[in-house]
């Protein structure tokens, strides 16, 4: 993003220990700024429009109607049409992911993502696209399209740029992946040039994004 401008985020969940995780993400985030925090559903239905955000993340486990119901409720609402909605929960039951799809959700994402890659998925239904964790695409791939995983596909970028970029999704920055990988800075420039071409994107969270479509990155790898 440029200048100043920044995504306006309202969040829907009513466990304050995680509304207070996002909040507090979302405020040290130079691209969003945080909105309102609703508990429940039915409060968001009735107070959203009189505050609108360009994205609303929400809950699927909600004290009486469900997130999947809500976001198909606030979508009835005309004021709320163009939202970006995207489910953040910890369910992966392929019900909850094809109702809150149906019900207008941009996306669905699970709460183990880590905060660096929840900006990422953040940033690309904040700009059109479909945030989705890739268990939860790979689930509805497999579910829907069975014959997709015949095609093999190939990774485009060298060992030492997929390194590169596994530490980009964990939020390194290029000084620190030059330090983990014992290279020059300029060297690590070089390597991510090679990767936004190799991969056809133009920044940080769609290199990440794309990534993730091509199984690129260790899901299962943590900063220490």
């Amino acid at each position: 993003m440029s200048g100043s401008e920044r995504f306006s985020v309202s969040i829907i969940e009513d466990n304050q220990e995680v509304a207070v995780r996002v909040r507090k993400l979302i405020q040290t985030s130079s691209d969003f700024e945080f909105y309102d925090h609703f508990s429940s559903a039915e409060a968001a239905i009735r107070r959203l429009p009189e505050h609108i955000p360009q994205l609303v993340l929400v809950d699927m486990n909600l004290p009486g109607m469900d997130g999947a119901e809500c976001i198909g409720r606030l979508r009835q609402l005309p004021a709320l049409r163009d939202v970006r909605m995207v489910v953040l929960t910890i369910f992966e039951q392929e019900d909850y992911i094809i109702r809150s799809i149906q019900n207008g959700a941009n996306g669905y994402l699970l709460k183990d993502i880590s905060p660096d890659l929840l900006l990422a998925e953040m940033r690309v239904a904040c700009l059109g696209g479909a945030a989705m964790t890739v268990s939860i695409a790979e689930r509805i791939m497999h579910s829907h399209f069975p014959d997709a995983n015949s095609v093999p596909v190939d990774n485009p970028l060298s060992e030492r740029e997929t390194e590169v970029i596994n530490l980009i999704s964990l939020g390194f920055k290029y000084n620190e992946i030059a330090d983990e990988l014992n290279l020059s800075a300029h060297t690590v420039r070089r390597h991510i040039e090679n990767i936004y071409r190799k991969l056809e994107v133009n920044s940080r969270s769609e290199a990440i994004r794309r990534s993730h479509q091509l199984g690129l990155l260790d899901d299962g790898r943590s900063r220490s």
